[in-house]
């Protein structure tokens, strides 16, 4: 009877699931297979996690679970090694929770009329991995535009650490060695007060990268013992949590290794690309 009487009010019960119930399961079981190093298995579940618009379903939801199907993609198509397909893939996902194409250099126009506390959160993420691959690919413009954007969607201390680290990177690719130095090593001091050791690898990571770089610029030896120290630490966190991207550390790690005696622990690294 209690069915019967939820089912004329249009109530789920264990008989049906909403849809967009249903494409959070299947979103969960995407984060699992990245989590176990299965982009290809990651990418067809998130794709199967899209919903269609004007089903009646709610819009606003919709939205935001067809923007984190997509952000799974990016991610996927990133480990895979496919850095344009995943900057392409960043700015799909960012397309289903705006209005109008996103020109940088302009405001963007957000679809909601209000930006729930779960969509900042993940208009964040979007933004601000958006900006690394643009970055890492020469694409300094979108980066830079996207950062501004992730800025207003902050709701947490250590996302202002990631925002700092991003700036960092872009710093370093203009050429501002002492301002990406300053950026990481505050970074690294708010990270290490706000309990987030992922992050404070990170930093000594991109720390130990721009060191490198420099030396490199200069017709320097690479010291790579530093820089082994740091990859490894990162990696080891990547593999405890999942919340630092092996395929960036690996990538910055041999393409420095590669320049240093230590070139059988860059073939190593290499191989795990």
């Amino acid at each position: 009877a209690r069915r019967i009487e939820g089912g004329a009010k249009g109530d789920l019960s264990d008989f049906n699931t909403s849809a967009t119930e249903l494409a959070r399961e299947t979103l969960d079981r995407a984060y699992e297979a990245m989590s176990s190093n299965a982009p290809g298995r990651a990418i067809t579940l998130a794709a199967n996690a899209l919903l269609p618009l004007d089903t009646g379903l709610p819009e606003g939801e919709v939205r935001s679970r067809n923007a984190e199907a997509d952000l799974i993609v990016a991610r996927a198509l990133g480990r895979l090694g496919r850095s344009a397909d995943s900057a392409n893939g960043y700015l799909r996902a960012l397309s289903h929770l705006i209005k109008s194409p996103w020109q940088p250099g302009t405001p963007i126009d957000w679809w909601p009329a209000s930006i729930s506390e779960e969509d900042r959160s993940l208009l964040f993420t979007l933004l601000t991995e958006l900006a690394n691959v643009a970055n890492r690919l020469g694409y300094r413009d979108i980066a830079v535009a996207a950062l501004p954007e992730a800025e207003e969607m902050l709701t947490d201390p250590q996302q202002q650490i990631t925002l700092m680290l991003n700036l960092a990177s872009i710093e370093m690719s203009a050429g501002n060695v002492d301002g990406a130095l300053g950026l990481i090593a505050r970074s690294k001091t708010q990270a290490v007060a706000s309990d987030a050791p992922d992050i404070a690898a990170m930093a000594d990571f991109y720390t130990a990268i721009v060191n490198a770089r420099v030396a490199r610029n200069e017709d320097q030896p690479v010291d790579p013992a530093p820089l082994i120290k740091a990859v490894e630490a990162a990696l080891t966190l990547a593999d405890e949590n999942g919340s630092i991207e092996r395929y960036f550390v690996l990538y910055d790690a041999v393409d420095l290794l590669n320049l240093t005696p230590r070139q059988q622990i860059a073939l190593q690294y290499g191989r795990e690309l």
